[in-house]
């Protein structure tokens, strides 16, 4: 076995990213990055992949020569001029005789249904790892654009029978509320008025009645009880009732047209 650093271009995009890869050249390998990997994916045509440099002894050899690579990039194109995020040092376990072994046992014990326990060093470096792994798949979900979350948070689900002891409980109390007052004249509320508030609005209703003269139009509506205008209804007919403005006290009202005064009333206004 063999691997390679590359180096793909987006034409497109002018972009570049610097990689590595353990295996085959031809073997359908495009890279690490979900970026770059979204963009291929959508535009394979317009990529073209270019290998700078080959190793043939192990992998740990090869992840330093992707790291050599990856020091020539700039700071401040990461991101930028490159789906490259960061230049970090990469050490994949398999680099590591020590990590290999321990991974083969981790693998053999779980096909015997045998969990491994795990030291609070390795719970720790374990987080650590998981955070980084987080963190920078956090990076390129905002470099595309993409919402943080991969998928959208699930609906709640539709609440199902009611017990018969729920209901009773619930319909107990919106009759103890209608008892107190507190749902009256609401929908769907519970306001209760405060015994200030509620001498305040009969004052202003008191007080605006007070304020209206209506002594010429009580007058003027008694003489007309008197002459017989206002005994029954004059028609059934809409048509026979007009919209007139009272002069005393500049109120918009329809009286039937037989009742029509100017000394009272203003028409069409």
């Amino acid at each position: 076995m063999s691997g390679f650093v590359y180096v793909w271009f987006d034409t497109t995009r002018k972009m570049y990213y610097v990689g590595c890869h353990w295996g085959d050249e031809n073997d359908g390998y495009i890279c690490s990055s979900d970026r770059m990997r979204a963009a291929h994916r959508r535009r394979p045509n317009d990529f073209r992949r270019r290998i700078v440099s080959r190793v043939n002894s192990n992998r740990l050899e090869l992840l330093e020569e992707e790291y050599r690579w990856l020091q020539m990039i700039p700071d401040e194109m990461l991101g930028d001029k490159y789906y490259n995020l960061s230049k970090k040092h990469s050490g994949h376990w398999t680099t590591s005789e020590e990590k290999v072994k321990s991974t083969r046992e981790k693998i053999s014990q779980a096909k015997k249904g045998v969990k491994p326990k795990m030291t609070p060093e390795q719970l720790e470096e374990r987080g650590k790892r998981i955070s980084e792994a987080k963190a920078e798949k956090r990076k390129e979900r905002e470099a595309l654009g993409l919402p943080l979350r991969k998928t959208p948070t699930k609906p709640m689900k539709p609440r199902g029978p009611q017990s018969e002891e729920s209901n009773k409980k619930r319909s107990e109390a919106m009759k103890q509320a209608w008892k107190d007052g507190k749902n009256k004249g609401t929908t769907g509320m519970s306001i209760e008025w405060s015994e200030e508030r509620r001498q305040n609005h009969k004052a202003s209703l008191q007080g605006a009645h007070d304020n209206r003269d209506n002594s010429a139009y009580s007058e003027a509506v008694k003489g007309a009880w008197a002459e017989g205008k206002y005994v029954g209804r004059k028609s059934n007919n809409m048509k026979d009732y007009i919209w007139v403005r009272r002069i005393s006290d500049n109120t918009r009202t329809r009286i039937h047209k037989d009742t029509y005064d100017t000394s009272l009333h203003i028409r069409g206004s």
